[in-house]
């Protein structure tokens, strides 16, 4: 495979200990017949991931002395690409062969467009099926912070111009929220800078390693907390002139965060104001965040 100096995609991999399944991704990847970019960040992993990514030679390894998270991996990986799209792709997931191809031919890759393709178990990822029959767009959301209110951003493939990525993480500051385990927010704020995002009916594979159900199980705690912070940070970003597409952008991503707020104060047992009272107060709203983030972080599984 051999990448330009300018290519296409720029495909980011982050790896925690997924000494067991980061080649397969890795692989995947190599066997697209598009110019590609391969960066994968090891967020200091504990087990053998690092003597598997020595063995491939044509690809960008950036490691963390620290542990950061998956965001912040993604975040080290996407600040050094040089491709025009960015791709995100987890260290257990694998790309359906061809599928970048066949989204440049579908002609749907522009500078103001985000795309999501979802990532589907497999038992035996191995064993895939060749390149897709064609791209298929299941959800079209116009304009495209409309997606970030769906409350449906991770675990998927997410591809977007790298130009956005750098707009949005300008507009941040590179300051991104204190989140562990999940990456949803990435793809949300992405969301309001792009003309539309398209949900594909499209899916990659996950490497089968452990169970699915006891592996998030493990970090259900972590998950949820990431998720109402995401939401907090989308809500908040409807008031940065760079991200705010008017009041109805606002009362939306205000709504979905006091719905994570109600549902996730019901679970951990946190009392809330009622919906009303949450959507009319930014400070109420904090304030329920911080509590039930708290209560969170306190449980022994965090």
């Amino acid at each position: 495979m051999t990448v330009s100096i300018q290519p296409e995609f720029s495909v980011v991999i982050t790896c925690y200990n997924k000494s067991s399944t980061v080649a397969g991704a890795i692989k995947s990847v190599q066997a697209q017949n598009s110019n590609c970019e391969i960066i994968v960040v090891d967020d200091c992993s504990t087990d053998t991931s690092r003597e598997v990514l020595a063995q491939f030679s044509d690809i960008n390894v950036i490691l963390h002395d620290v542990n950061k998270g998956a965001l912040q991996a993604y975040l080290t990986g996407m600040r050094v690409a040089q491709g025009r799209f960015i791709v995100m792709l987890d260290g257990d997931d694998a790309l359906a062969d061809g599928i970048l191809e066949e989204l440049s031919n579908a002609e749907i890759l522009d500078d103001t467009t985000s795309i999501r393709m979802g990532i589907a178990q497999r038992k035996d990822a191995t064993n895939r099926t060749g390149a897709p029959s064609g791209v298929r767009v299941n959800i079209t959301f116009r304009p495209g912070w409309l997606f970030a209110a769906t409350q449906s951003t991770g675990g998927a493939a997410n591809i977007f111009p790298n130009t956005l990525f750098k707009e949005v993480d300008q507009a941040l500051g590179q300051n991104w929220p204190d989140i562990v385990v999940q990456d949803h927010i990435l793809p949300g704020m992405l969301a309001f800078v792009s003309r539309r995002v398209l949900k594909l009916s499209n899916v990659g594979y996950l490497i089968p390693d452990v169970p699915l159900d006891r592996s998030l199980g493990q970090k259900r705690h972590r998950m949820d907390n990431d998720r109402l912070l995401s939401d907090q940070a989308l809500a908040a970003a409807t008031f940065n002139p760079a991200f705010s597409q008017g009041w109805i952008s606002r009362v939306l991503l205000q709504l979905a965060l006091v719905i994570r707020i109600r549902r996730l104060g019901r679970k951990y047992g946190v009392a809330t104001r009622n919906a009303f009272g949450l959507l009319l107060s930014s400070r109420q709203r904090n304030d329920a965040v911080d509590r039930i983030s708290s209560v969170i972080r306190s449980s022994p599984s965090f």
